[in-house]
């Protein structure tokens, strides 16, 4: 992970606040005017208890009515602040997740995928809870104590300005000590960030895997493993808790030495005359008033750098390259698709998957693509819908009239169904609605006839069928038919079936085929597949071989 300078992330961090920044302004205001509530308080103190030992306690009832009315203001304040901080910290939380969900979603995709998926769902939700707390709390927290160390120096200044600049030369003293383990409090929390993202992602894909797990007889490795990398991620949390703690004991050293030095002052002053009982209890709540916040700033510093190594990993996710889609563009009329000397190599791969393929998927044409294991089926399927770039080549829709080279915005020209389980969690509906999200029930169930999916009619629920994570509750062959259901649903006049019945019995694959054959008109569809079966039903057929790539139209 690569750790920028402090100051392009701060930049990049106000940028993202654009449009949410008056709420931490807000925020600040509100406790900034508790501070002054404070002081007033402190004030306040200091007569009463003047009032009192003075003998002069015929107004002692107005200043404790003026005391209860300033701890009933800090009472209100105390409440609207965490009230606004906390509908700040749930605003911006959103802000930053959808912004950056988007980028993700939207990110131009290489073949593989950059992250894990359990590290970028770390990232989405640890690092920007992260990063909201410190600009909704830390930040505002650390101008709030600004202010009060500037207020409460100025109101101690008026009583004893000697105590004061005792107070500010021991504090900031201990604190510049303190920032020695700065850097390293930064790499500790860098790397148990990593060490967190991990263990999500062997969780979460454990989970997904569960079932092959236990198939295999290997729950207990994967146990294993988890408690090997906690125990990783619990020394180095106990590393950095110990250089935090180090650099806490230096400032309560000197918030310790100011509190002495505080009351040994106000106590000469009491036998010299010099002081008040009232002055002194004043000055005893000031020292804290001046240096809690020093204190604070102190503790501030690991929320800081833990805030920069969130930003550091939200900012990969920011810097992914957006896939350049533009306008949808939906083309009428039959649609052919056309390859013209195409060669792809995924990165990282030695040799091309794909080398100098040409061909020509004719409009209202069905046509079978065959071919061993790693010919490139799958990934001439990515090509044609402009999910990969192609080395060199040209993908080229078109009908009787025009020309188009193929790019992200003419993905609507296609109705695809990639290999395996492809269902999300809702109901068969929710499915179906993805291919168009202004189908008709009636539409609905003409699809999945066609698709032989009808047994979902049988069901006591039927449409509203649940379908858990990836279509759970389903086999693999329903969620299949389903699929396709939801892909006949979709526009587009190309069809694209990528291993669409792989888990389908022979019968039912040759109802599908029969039903698509008589229910759909001219319709281009392309189908990968290993199955015989399906060549059958296709006009023209193309086999790919690996390595060579040669196409054999026949």
């Amino acid at each position: 992970m690569q750790q920028r300078d402090y100051k392009t992330n701060i930049r990049w961090t106000w940028q993202q606040l654009a449009g949410m920044r008056w709420r931490i302004l807000v925020n600040c205001l509100i406790g900034m005017l508790r501070i002054c509530i404070s002081l007033a308080f402190v004030w306040v103190s200091k007569v009463i208890v003047d009032v009192a030992t003075q003998q002069h306690g015929e107004h002692i009832w107005l200043w404790i009515g003026v005391m209860c009315g300033i701890i009933l203001l800090m009472v209100i304040t105390s409440a609207w602040n965490v009230r606004v901080r906390e509908k700040n910290r749930i605003v911006i939380t959103n802000k930053l997740r959808e912004r950056l969900f988007s980028r993700v979603m939207r990110s131009q995709w290489h073949g593989r995928e950059a992250l894990h998926s359990g590290d970028t769902v770390n990232r989405l939700e640890e690092d920007i809870r992260t990063l909201s707390a410190t600009v909704c709390e830390q930040i505002p927290a650390f101008i709030i104590a600004c202010f009060q160390l500037i207020a409460a120096s100025l109101v101690l200044f008026t009583m004893q300005k000697n105590l004061l600049w005792v107070l500010l030369f021991i504090m900031p003293l201990a604190l510049i000590v303190s920032k020695i383990y700065f850097r390293i409090l930064r790499r500790l929390t860098a790397e148990i960030r990593e060490q967190d993202a991990k263990i999500q992602s062997h969780i979460q894909e454990s989970l997904l895997k569960r079932i092959l797990i236990l198939s295999m007889g290997r729950e207990d490795d994967s146990v294993s493993r988890l408690d090997d990398m906690q125990d990783s991620l619990t020394a180095s949390t106990m590393r950095r808790v110990t250089y935090s703690n180090r650099s806490r004991v230096f400032i309560q050293i000197g918030f310790m030495a100011g509190y002495v030095v505080t009351f040994c002052w106000s106590a000469f002053g009491l036998v010299s005359g010099a002081v008040t009982y009232g002055m002194m209890t004043a000055c005893l709540q000031l020292v804290n008033q001046v240096q809690n916040p020093i204190l604070d700033m102190s503790h501030y510093i690991p929320a800081f750098v833990q805030s920069l190594t969130s930003v550091d990993r939200l900012r990969e996710l920011a810097d992914m390259q957006e896939e350049k889609k533009g306008e949808v563009q939906e083309v009428a009329g039959p649609l052919g698709l056309r390859i013209s000397d195409l060669s792809y190599t995924y990165p990282g791969n030695e040799g091309p998957t794909i080398s100098h393929l040409s061909c020509d998927f004719r409009p209202g044409v069905s046509t079978a693509i065959v071919g061993e294991t790693g010919s490139g089926k799958s990934t001439l399927i990515r090509l044609m819908m402009s999910l990969l770039q192609p080395d060199s080549g040209h993908v080229t829709l078109y009908n009787d009239k025009e020309e188009y080279e193929m790019c992200p915005a003419l993905r609507c020209n296609f109705r695809f169904v990639p290999q395996g389980n492809s269902l999300m969690s809702g109901t068969v509906r929710d499915n179906l609605l993805l291919g168009n999200a202004d189908a008709t029930e009636e539409e609905m169930r003409d699809a999945l006839r066609l698709a032989a999916a009808d047994f979902v009619f049988e069901r006591p629920e039927g449409l509203d069928t649940p379908c858990s994570e990836q279509g759970s509750g389903l086999s693999e062959g329903q969620a299949q038919r389903i699929a396709i259901a939801r892909a006949l649903l979709q526009k587009g006049a190309i069809i694209l079936m990528d291993e669409a019945c792989s888990s389908v019995d022979i019968r039912t694959e040759q109802r599908i085929l029969e039903n698509l054959s008589k229910g759909i008109q001219d319709k281009t569809i392309i189908w990968v597949t290993h199955h015989a079966v399906v060549q059958q039903y296709m006009s023209h057929s193309l086999t790919m071989q690996p390595q060579s790539n040669k196409a054999i139209n026949s």
